[in-house]
């Protein structure tokens, strides 16, 4: 579809993804990392260590505890990553049991990661409010055996829907844990952009987390530096002290010079003026977004706004209801696709057998989230439109015109 549209000599726009992260053009920290990276360019010579340089740990400490008031010991309770998904494919590989634990609606990298280290997933529902339901993962717990249990994943900010866990239910979620001796990863990372003025909380803030729990920060969605593959592990030492022995046995070495340019980028980080344009940015973008459904027709409860974070959901129209292979969201979102070189993605993406959300990652200036508003009125998208005769054939001949064998 990429394609097609330049033959028009159109530009795709795609906000299904966040490959680029265009907010943090200028950005003092992100420029300073770059800076660094290329002033630490001839540390490629060298083997680096696979548990992170010592600046920055002390810097990733540092920011836990001014962001969360968290206090953890930089040699023992906290090691670099190569991101986030790293230390998932890491932690599911290094722990005994037969099933980890998702919500309904998780980051599916965590699932194809614990399926390729021979552990089932296993989603726990979602209550009303979109939060994971205390009483089923309790049930669940019970039902499968804790002693069978690598670990449960929690995102929060949750990708894709948006949803912050407050302290009352991470506390809950920690009661659980420990009474059941469940390993928890709190996938957070997007620790700082908020939409209601107040900050994300962190699982090791709850009293007693710090015994069965670990978080998981990166530095790709709050210093535009997805590139670095740089993230930390912080919390619960035995856990630490397993993900090093691991990320040492099988060389899992982040190079030197992103260390040092994530040092650099959290070093310059602050909750100052630019990181307060920065969040109107992101906030202007959010605003056009709801905006633009509201103007096609969408009602409210048709669209999940996010309270923190880059991605949010909203319904397809309900014509897109066909059920079979491909499912109605995959046909709304060909068509945005094939009509108006528009990408989104779905929630298939995080439950395959979830077909009722598309998502969309405000990884587009305001302008661009304008255009794209602008190309679906174009076409005459709205809630109430009808599915489009042939669409199906239309999804099948595409499809089929591609090898996707080595996907």
């Amino acid at each position: 579809m990429a394609s097609r549209a330049r033959t028009r000599g159109r530009e795709f726009l795609d906000a299904g993804t966040d490959s680029t992260y265009p907010f943090f053009d200028g950005y003092g920290p992100t420029e300073s990392a770059l800076d660094a990276m290329t002033a630490s360019a001839a540390a490629a010579r060298n083997y680096p260590s696979s548990f992170g340089l010592l600046e920055l740990r002390e810097a990733m400490a540092g920011l836990l505890a001014r962001q969360f008031g968290v206090e953890v010991d930089h040699r023992t309770e906290l090691m670099i990553t190569n991101g986030a998904s790293q230390a998932f494919d890491a932690l599911s590989r290094s722990y005994a049991g037969e099933y980890v634990l998702l919500p309904e609606l998780a980051l599916s990298t965590v699932e194809s990661i614990s399926v390729g280290n021979g552990a089932a997933p296993v989603r726990v529902p979602l209550g009303p409010d979109h939060r994971l339901d205390p009483a089923a993962l309790e049930e669940t717990i019970d039902r499968l055996g804790e002693h069978r249990l690598r670990f449960l994943y929690l995102n929060s900010p949750a990708n894709p829907t948006g949803v912050v866990y407050g302290r009352g239910e991470l506390s809950r979620i920690v009661q659980i844990a420990r009474a059941h001796r469940v390993l928890v990863i709190h996938d957070h990372d997007s620790w700082f952009t908020t939409h209601q003025g107040h900050r994300s909380v962190s699982i090791l803030e709850i009293p007693g987390a710090q015994e069965i729990a670990v978080a998981v920060l990166s530095l790709s969605k709050e210093l535009g530096l997805p590139g670095l593959r740089v993230g930390a592990v912080a919390g619960c030492a035995e856990v630490v002290n397993t993900l090093r022995v691991h990320n040492s046995l099988f060389s899992v070495m982040i190079p030197e010079f992103c260390q040092r340019a994530a040092s650099e980028a959290l070093r310059r980080f602050r909750p100052d003026a630019a990181r307060e344009r920065l969040q109107k940015e992101i906030g202007s973008s959010l605003r056009v977004a709801l905006q633009g459904l509201r103007e096609l027709g969408w009602p409210e409860q048709a669209v999940l706004p996010p309270s923190a974070g880059y991605k949010f959901l909203f319904r397809p129209p309900p014509s897109f209801s066909f059920t079979g292979d491909p499912s109605g969201v995959e046909l709304f979102d060909f068509l945005l696709a094939r009509d108006a070189s528009v990408k989104l993605s779905t929630s298939r993406s995080f439950n395959h057998e979830d077909q009722g959300w598309m998502r969309i990652i405000l990884m587009q200036t305001e302008q661009r989230m304008k255009e794209l508003f602008s190309r679906l009125h174009e076409i005459g998208v709205s809630y109430t439109m009808p599915m489009p005769a042939g669409l199906v054939d239309d999804y099948r001949t595409v499809m089929s015109g591609h090898d996707l064998s080595n996907l």
